[in-house]
């Protein structure tokens, strides 16, 4: 029966690799959103204060914004909780990347 071979371990440490390159892109995709959305949400809440201010509506008239406000960091929490999970994803597949290759490095002293 054949072994876990060095060809084998170059191919899982390839794999790895790429999944932290993956999980990389999907981190940095992730913030660039996060930051698009709270820049647009920022965008939004001056204007409907600037029209209200223009219109002379008073701040506590029809829709409470503060409600908007709220929802707003309940999705920024949301995602920055997401983004840390794929964070700490990432620093673990380091992590088993380099014993890998630790295990690579033994594996090829010993042929």
């Amino acid at each position: 029966e054949k072994g876990y071979g060095l060809e084998d371990a170059m191919k899982t440490v390839r794999e790895l690799e790429r999944t932290v390159r993956d999980r990389d892109r999907e981190i940095t995709d992730c913030k660039r959103k996060l930051s698009d959305y709270m820049d647009e949400a920022q965008r939004l809440i001056s204007e409907n204060a600037t029209l209200r201010s223009l219109a002379q509506v008073p701040d506590d008239w029809g829709m409470d914004v503060s409600k908007l406000e709220l929802a707003g960091q309940i999705s920024k929490a949301s995602a920055i909780a997401k983004v840390k999970h794929l964070e700490q994803e990432v620093m673990e597949l380091e992590n088993e990347r380099v014993e890998l290759r630790l295990k690579l490095r033994s594996m090829a002293s010993l042929t």
